[in-house]
């Protein structure tokens, strides 16, 4: 009766790590997008089947030149990547949105209700980054707002992740109700970045919950 008792609190607890999400495996090639001084902003959106909700909205505007270069973002070949020298950007990855417009403008329906319950930390498979790399996610549902905010390191290739510890704002977001995300990559002058995917994952403490309940379960059998 006790493991039985223990197998059904186990199963309770796996309920809580959520498998992945993918947010976008960048298979849907887009752009390239360019700016520069004579034209500093500009927003695209496309349907995407490797991203969630079915389409990708991407802006990139130019903050800052030092040799009048151009900045770009593209999507291509399975990786998202933005190249600029002596230029500072903000290129922005946009989803569930309906329609875009210029000047950093997307719409979106107040009904998508997309449930990211259980995942609450987003991960991203970085390619590298030549300098520090602001990033913000952002989430809005039933006109409230959720925003994360980290930097990640100049590095190579790795996995950062971005979770309930980078919160810097909370409005009350249903998690199992979100109509809108953006993330934003705040690259500093030569901040070339590159990205492989993007996904949304059960928050570290929660696995670490499961591995507890594994662990009684062992405990349990050996007594």
């Amino acid at each position: 009766m006790r493991n039985f008792a223990l197998l059904i609190s186990f199963g309770a607890l796996t309920s809580i790590g959520s498998a992945a999400i993918v947010i976008d495996d960048f298979t849907d090639a887009q752009g390239p997008l360019t700016v520069n001084e004579g034209q500093p902003q500009q927003i695209d959106r496309i349907a995407a089947g490797g991203a969630i909700g079915g389409s990708r909205a991407l802006y990139l505007g130019l903050l800052a030149s030092d040799y009048k270069q151009n900045s770009t973002a593209r999507i291509q070949n399975g990786a998202f990547g933005n190249n600029e020298f002596g230029n500072a950007s903000n290129t922005i990855l946009g989803y569930f949105s309906t329609s875009v417009a210029n000047n950093n403008t997307f719409w979106y329906s107040t009904s998508t209700n997309y449930d990211f319950a259980g995942n609450d930390t987003f991960k991203f498979n970085m390619l590298g980054n030549d300098a520090a790399l602001g990033v913000e996610v952002l989430l809005i549902g039933s006109n409230t707002t959720r925003t994360y905010s980290k930097t990640f390191a100049a590095g190579g290739s790795r996995t950062e992740t971005i979770g309930v510890g980078d919160i810097t704002f909370d409005g009350g977001v249903d998690m199992s109700a979100v109509d809108f995300m953006w993330i934003s990559f705040n690259a500093p002058r030569n901040g070339d970045f590159g990205i492989a995917d993007i996904q949304a994952v059960p928050e570290p403490a929660s696995m670490a919950v499961i591995g507890l309940g594994l662990a009684a379960i062992a405990r349990r059998r050996k007594a």
